[in-house]
């Protein structure tokens, strides 16, 4: 008897087995069913995949419609589940095991015989690897639907070899240049399982990489290229490495212009291992002045390999990259070329500091603060007051870095500078350098004409060692400015216990006492009684 016969029979039987049904109860579990029902719909809406066992164990239901809800909510959320979460399906579906054997090989005959695919397609992810095969084979009787190639790509890496060897053979039904568009849309998973190292992944690999290179394929290639994911981008790139030059400068060209970074750095990479040509050279030119640092770092790389004149010019469009280590890495490859003066690079940063491009102004005194010496310092002094501020904090580093401890006091001043970056610079560099004269940092802490530069002089304060900034912290705790206030109370609320061996001072001692006589009712009494605590409790 065949299995669908054999169903409606017991369906029968337990109908006249239990008579006129109770109107009451009837009524009772009708409102749960739509509940569930609605539920389900949700769920394959959102693409739930969590609740695939839930469905294809309800479309076994003796209830036919709840059977039929559930088939059509499967339907519904086959399609949705992404192919990365498919293992996780598999899993959810493997949870309940004895439910699995319960259904067995029987559900795989029901859905043969049934309008849609989708209940065959979750079959493929059973525990069992003879479910799985005979979904397969079944899967493998009906017309192609890109809906099923997730679940086919998935099993043509299974453990088991009957399993594989039916999804290669549902495979060969798509394997034709009319569902070249669908394979590309697959491009992520195929990707995926290429870092397998299943050798079954890699013959797929190569079968689709002939399938989209194929003359009646069209441009499926390069939409996926073009629109696709960084993986599906890196696949396609593969695939189009072993195509013919014309069409791989094509694809490199797309690529080139794509919008994720690290696929145009690819797309150089590949770039490199292709012939001149001028569409070649106008890639690679836009490539190295490229918004992306992994993009520009990647055209420098390349230039290692190449001969010592083209290399020069090739480094040489990098001393001035925004990017201090493509401009260290520039300087270096200069120098290992060995024909020219070495302080080329230099001389070049001298004579770019009156260039009309602020960015390149920039560029050339950082790297002047980077391979100059102590006498560039007042070459740069006049770019601190440069109308782009990226000049200005550039040249404040550059002389920092050059003649810092010399230029301490200076580097004070600067924290009051109208703009902000060279404020910001000057004080990262003070705190490197062990910070300035507390004096000058009271003054702009009561002076400075900016609020930032009154809170970055207080940070310094702060910065210095425990007992002293801690008198500086007295003071800034009742200061009319409810910032530097708020920032010297938070300072005290970190302050913590030390060792006996590092208390203060006598000196040290009488100034904080002395700071506390000042602060009066402005500092909080248990703050008070908490650093009179943490100094002399145990005295």
């Amino acid at each position: 008897m065949s299995e669908p016969r054999a169903g409606c029979i017991g369906w029968l039987a337990r109908l006249l087995r239990g008579g006129a049904s109770n109107s009451a109860a009837a009524g009772a579990a009708a409102e749960p069913d739509a509940a569930r029902t609605s539920a389900w719909r949700a769920a394959a809406e959102r693409g739930d995949w969590r609740c695939l066992a839930e469905l294809v164990r309800a479309t076994r239901d003796s209830d036919f419609d709840r059977a039929d809800a559930a088939s059509e909510a499967l339907a519904q959320l086959v399609p949705r589940i992404p192919a990365a979460r498919l293992r996780d399906a598999a899993q959810a579906m493997r949870a309940d095991d004895t439910a699995w054997k319960a259904l067995g090989l029987s559900t795989v005959a029901h859905y043969d015989t049934d309008a849609h695919v989708a209940g065959l397609l979750a079959l493929t992810l059973h525990s069992s690897g003879h479910v799985r095969e005979r979904a397969l084979r079944a899967v493998a009787h009906r017309a192609p639907d890109p809906v099923e190639l997730p679940f086919l790509i998935e099993r043509a890496v299974d453990s088991v070899q009957p399993v594989r060897m039916a999804a290669e053979t549902a495979i060969a039904r798509h394997l034709a240049p009319v569902h070249a568009r669908a394979w590309a849309a697959q491009l992520e998973q195929l990707q995926h399982l290429q870092r397998r190292e299943r050798a079954e992944a890699a013959r797929l690999f190569g079968s689709v990489a002939k399938l989209l290179l194929a003359p009646g394929a069209g441009a499926a290639l390069e939409d996926a290229l073009r629109a696709g994911s960084r993986a599906v981008a890196e696949a396609a790139l593969a695939i189009a490495g072993t195509a013919e030059p014309a069409r791989l400068a094509a694809a490199l060209e797309i690529a080139s212009a794509h919008a994720d970074p690290f696929v145009r750095a690819h797309a150089v990479r590949a770039w490199l291992r292709v012939p001149a040509s001028a569409a070649r050279d106008a890639c690679l030119e836009r490539a190295r002045t490229d918004r992306s640092l992994f993009v520009r770092r990647e055209v420098l790389r390349a230039a290692v390999d190449l001969p010592a004149a083209e290399r020069r010019a090739r480094v040489h469009g990098f001393l001035l990259d925004p990017c201090a280590a493509l401009r260290f890495l520039a300087r270096h490859l200069w120098k290992q070329v060995g024909d020219g003066p070495a302080e080329a690079p230099l001389e070049l940063y001298r004579s770019a500091l009156s260039d009309a491009d602020a960015r390149i102004v920039a560029a050339a005194a950082s790297g002047i603060g980077e391979c100059g010496s102590a006498a560039d310092a007042a070459l740069l002094e006049p770019l601190v007051e440069h109308a782009s501020p990226r000049v200005a904090s550039a040249a404040v580093r550059a002389i920092a870095q050059l003649d810092g401890p010399a230029r301490v006091a200076w580097l004070a001043v600067q924290l009051d500078a109208s703009a902000a970056g060279v404020g910001r610079a000057a004080a990262a560099w003070l705190a490197k350098l062990g910070g300035a004269d507390p004096a000058v940092l009271r003054t702009l802490v009561a002076r400075a004409r900016h609020a930032r530069a009154r809170r970055r002089a207080a940070a310094l304060l702060l910065a210095r060692a425990r007992y002293d900034a801690l008198v500086d912290a007295l003071e800034l705790a009742g200061h009319s400015d409810p910032e530097l206030a708020q920032q010297a109370r938070a300072w005290l609320e970190r302050l913590g216990p030390t060792a006996p061996s590092h208390a203060p001072t006598p000196e040290q001692e009488q100034r904080i006492r002395a700071a506390l006589a000042r602060s009066g009712p402005a500092l909080a009494q248990d703050m008070r009684a908490k650093i009179e605590r943490l100094l002399w409790g145990s005295k």
